[in-house]
Parts: C-alpha cells; structure tokens; sequence
C-alpha cells in the first residue's frame, strides 16, 4: 500500500540529481549590466565553470559537474546550484562535502526531506545521535514515520546503547505489513549489537525458518559471523554446506564458505560492529526496497549513504556499482568495484562484472588481460566463458576454442553445454 507513498515522497526530493535543465529564472551572473573589465573577467569565469558543470551534468561525470558546479557558487552564491550540489555529492557517497549545501537549503526554510536526511547521516556518522533524532524527526511524510526514520532511529538508540528505545522504533514497523520482515531482519541484528544471544539465535533462526523469506548473502554472512563467535561453528559450516547449490552465486557461496570453516570463534570480530554498521544496514535495506526503475534515484541516494556509513560494505558497493551500469556509467561502476579489497568474499564477482564493462567500453584488451588474471585464481567455469566470447568476437577462434573447451570441462549443466558447444562450433 506504501508503493505509490514512496515514489511521489522520495523521488521528488532527488528530482536535480537526474535534472540537467537550465537553473530556472535568470542566472544572477547575467542580471546585471556589466560595466567594467573586472566584472566581464569575474563573472565570464562564473558562467563558464556553470556551463561546463552543466556539460559534465549531462554527460554523468559527476565528479566534474560537482567540481565545476562548485567553482561556480565560489564566486557567485546562486542558491539554484545548492540544490544540486548536495543530490551529486550524496550520490557519490561525499557526504562531508554534501552536508554544508544540505544544511543551507534546510537553513533557507525550503521543506526539503532529503536535505535533511543528509543532515541526520551526518550527524549520526558523526556518533551525535540526539542531533539525528531531532533531524529525522523533522521529516513527516507518511513514509518518513512509518518506514524509514524508525529503522534508522532503532540504530540511533542503538548508537546511545537505548536498548528499549532501540526495540521500540523497529516495532513501529509493526503498522504495515509488508515492513515486518525487515522489522524482524533488524530486531535480530539489534539482538546480536547488544549481545544477547539467546534472542539474537531465535531470531535469526526464524528467518531461516522461514519459507517465504529471502535469503541474502548478506544475511549468511551475519548469521554465520553470529554462530561463529557464539561457539556454533559447525553449524554455521553445515548451513553454507547446505547452501551452496546455487550456481549462480556458487562461486559467492563458496568464498563465504572458505570464511567461515576457516575462521576462528577466539578472533572473529563481530560484524554489527558499531551503530554506524547497523545504519548502513538499514540505508541499504531502504535502497533495496525502492530497487525498481521509477525509483532508481533514490535507490543510488540511499545505496550511496549507505557505503558512506560503512565503506567497508561491499553488498552495498556491489548494488551502487550495479545502479551504474543501469546509467551506462561503465567507468564508475569500475571505480566502485575496484575498492572491493581481495580478501573480500565479493572480490570475484566484482571483477568479473569489471571485466564486462571493459568489453562494454570496447576495452578488449585490459578485459583480456583481467580475465586471464582472474583465471590464475578462479578455476571457473565463467571466466573461460567470458574468454572464450571475448576471443571469438576478436577474430581469434582457435585461442577461443581453447577457454570453451576449459569452460566444457567444469560443467554438466545441459543449457550451458549446449551454448558452449554451439559457440566453439
């Protein structure tokens, strides 16, 4: 019931971060004549740089338009370009540098929610979690109160160690039934950031029990960090055990599986390590939920917030990497992709992706040169695949013959055998 309440709350406040249009109404640098060499050179110089930030803006290099937009308020306060500027910093995740543009729209008196969640990020990033209740609780549209100012709220609590107030916020979701799997997806997170186990087991073990709940990497990888820790190992062994029978995230599965049997319950450090954490969990949670084409904005604004909150988050740099290959913004997914560290269960898949992208770009030869690499390490069945197309398309069949044939080798299945066997022929 909430789907139509989210579209029209949210993706008004992101409205400038697509929005190329000229700044409406006359530009101040050009509302004056212009009477002496001084002000030509000045303000020449004014419009020039919101030109070529417009031209950046069109052309998705946001660290450009953000750079040039910036050049341009420097010498002329026009207040248009604040509006801008805080949506193309946030969708970096900059939002350090967001934050001062968010506090003077909300200091303009504009009702600007957006403008204020930064604020409150910010704020809470900043460990000042009082000052992010207070922000968010600004934010009164039907969607702020019933969905996404509880669950940041629950971790704000959580950050002043409110248990009770925690618990509180999170059972707001109660209201509206669709939200109850993410209550219950936080309430046992918030169990296992306040140590008790004894809860923090139930209900994650409901989850899983669960028939109709989706079950996320992620979510593995906390449940498995969770049994580890509270002397469950073989447990959390015989889980990805029976996990991994995906093919699809084979390769994934299989990398957290290696984590976890390897891991040791003396030294493993909890992952809902700090409040910080625990929001970008529920950033992230937001940015899946408006993951659909009329809300990508929002889904980038908040995806962003989220790796802001917790650079170390790589199920979020994946989905903010993702968003940018949907935007054809081939050389940003790749940056995004590259901060994934290789000890990271995600490091694979995000330089496969890469790769991809690279052919996108016609970049044929560092996708080669990535994929051979990739091989060294990963005996996989995608990777000669990926060769084997790449090789193909370039004219070079009898090298390309050569990966289809080690693509043949490592698999049974019927549908793939048959386009392997098709493309080598």
């Amino acid at each position: 019931m909430y789907k139509v309440t989210i579209v029209s709350s949210l993706i008004l406040a992101a409205t400038f971060f697509i929005s190329c249009s000229p700044i409406s109404g006359n530009h101040p640098s050009l509302k004056n004549d212009i009477t002496d060499n001084t002000s030509v050179s000045a303000k020449t110089n004014t419009y020039g740089a919101y030109l070529a930030g417009r031209v950046a803006h069109l052309r998705k290099d946001y660290d450009n338009a953000a750079a040039y937009y910036q050049q341009s308020y420097s010498q002329d306060q026009n207040p248009e370009l604040v509006d801008k500027l805080y949506i193309i910093l946030a969708s970096q995740g900059k939002v350090d540098q967001s934050y001062p543009y968010a506090k003077k729209i909300i200091e303009s008196g504009k009702d600007n929610s957006f403008a204020q969640m930064i604020v409150a990020i910010k704020q809470m990033h900043d460990q000042d979690y009082e000052a992010s209740i207070k922000s968010l609780s600004k934010n009164t549209d039907p969607i702020y109160k019933s969905f996404i100012n509880p669950v940041l709220n629950a971790w704000n609590y959580a950050g002043l160690n409110n248990k009770e107030k925690a618990f509180a916020e999170i059972n707001k979701l109660d209201k509206e039934p669709s939200f109850v799997p993410i209550k219950v997806f936080h309430q046992a997170m918030l169990y296992d950031y306040f140590g008790d186990n004894r809860n923090a087991d139930t209900a994650y073990s409901s989850i899983l029990d669960n028939k109709d709940a989706e079950v996320s990497v992620r979510l593995l990888e906390l449940i498995t960090n969770f049994l580890v820790r509270t002397n469950q190992k073989d447990k959390a062994v015989a889980m990805m055990s029976a996990t991994r029978n995906n093919q699809a995230l084979d390769t994934l599965l299989s990398s957290l599986y290696d984590q976890v049997k390897s891991s040791d319950p003396k030294t493993l450090q909890p992952i809902l390590s700090s409040a910080s954490v625990g929001a970008a969990e529920a950033l992230f949670t937001i940015a899946s939920t408006m993951r659909y084409d009329q809300a990508i904005d929002v889904a980038h604004m908040y995806t962003a917030l989220a790796t802001y909150m917790n650079p170390d988050y790589s199920t979020a740099k994946i989905l903010l990497a993702d968003i940018y290959e949907t935007r054809e913004m081939f050389e940003d997914a790749n940056r995004i992709y590259d901060e994934i560290n290789d000890d990271n269960i995600a490091y694979y898949p995000a330089q496969l992706k890469k790769a991809r992208n690279l052919i996108k770009q016609e970049d044929f030869k560092s996708a080669e040169i990535l994929l051979k690499s990739l091989g060294e390490s990963y005996d996989d069945l995608q990777i000669y695949m990926e060769l084997g197309d790449l090789l193909r398309l370039n004219n070079r069949y009898d090298e390309a013959v050569y990966y289809y044939d080690k693509a043949i080798s490592k698999t049974k299945s019927l549908s793939k055998l048959w386009v392997l066997h098709y493309a080598k022929g």
